[in-house]
């Protein structure tokens, strides 16, 4: 496992420095869409961090379930939080706020939001290797 902080803009770079190496250490390097994706998720909502709710923190892992094996993203900070309900009824990302949840989740086999204004956000990918 490793776990970085994101308080600034060179963060979101070496995060994506640190879960490559991860991702290399882990084999992963024989699945180059599957790394793409990860890093992807990463680069957008390490971003998202810095830009609404720094300082947060990005935490990466292997797990496994079963017979899966699979990355699993947390993306946790303490800032002012999302409005899950109020994002639902507007399109999600149509006007810039969002966008990096949206293409996160499409990009995850397995995502969770956990937030409310106020409290922070809690995101949560995973992706399955298949």
């Amino acid at each position: 496992m490793i776990r970085m902080d994101i308080e600034d803009e060179d963060d979101i770079n070496k995060a994506r420095r640190r879960v490559r190496g991860f991702l290399s250490e882990n084999g992963i390097d024989r699945y180059p869409l599957l790394r793409s994706y990860m890093l992807t998720i990463v680069s957008e909502l390490a971003r998202n961090i810095y830009l609404y709710a720094k300082p947060g923190k990005v935490n990466v892992s292997m797990i496994d379930e079963g017979k899966k094996r699979g990355i699993k993203l947390e993306f946790i900070d303490h800032g002012p939080g999302l409005d899950l309900e109020k994002m639902k009824k507007e399109e999600l990302g149509k006007n810039g706020l969002g966008l990096g949840l949206t293409g996160s989740k499409s990009l995850s086999d397995e995502f969770y939001i956990d937030s409310s204004p106020g409290r922070g956000t809690h995101i949560t990918c995973i992706k399955w290797i298949k």
